[in-house]
């Protein structure tokens, strides 16, 4: 129990240092178009849809998102007890799904500030999606009878 509250809490932290970084990026940063420095740079990359910038229109993003996000969360407190690793897993990916979906509803896109590779713009709110959905893989293959 007590390292399910310390992952949460550390996602917690995460997004808020999040939060402030995308302020940050929104309020100073160059954009993405300029010359990146190699292999990382700080850029401020508006992201209008999901993964790659795939354009998908926000009336659609946003919902499926909250959809997403609300049927993750119901799934991680109702099985919080007999599957807390899993549950934690899922709720990292709920806060860092949180995070942007609030970037998108108040600034209309995901801001993105680390780019890799002048390639890759992410954000640490997708760090943390990708860090959950790890967790759920790395617990569910090492515990399969707790998928049943």
């Amino acid at each position: 129990m007590k390292k399910a509250l310390v992952i949460i809490a550390g996602a917690v932290g995460v997004e808020v240092i999040d939060v402030i970084l995308k302020l940050m990026a929104i309020g100073g940063l160059k954009p993405d178009s300029e010359v990146l420095s190699w292999p990382v740079d700080l850029a401020l990359h508006k992201n209008p849809g999901i993964t790659g910038d795939m354009a998908i229109p926000l009336f659609v993003i946003i919902p499926l998102t909250a959809v997403v996000i609300f049927v993750l969360a119901r799934w991680a407190w109702r099985n919080r007890q007999e599957k807390m690793m899993m549950a934690v897993g899922a709720g990292v990916v709920v806060i860092g799904a949180l995070g942007n979906l609030v970037d998108r509803v108040v600034n209309g896109f995901t801001t993105d500030y680390l780019i890799f590779f002048r390639l890759s713009a992410i954000n640490l709110s997708d760090i943390l999606i990708v860090a959950g959905a790890i967790l759920l893989i790395v617990y569910t293959r090492d515990n399969p009878q707790s998928t049943k």
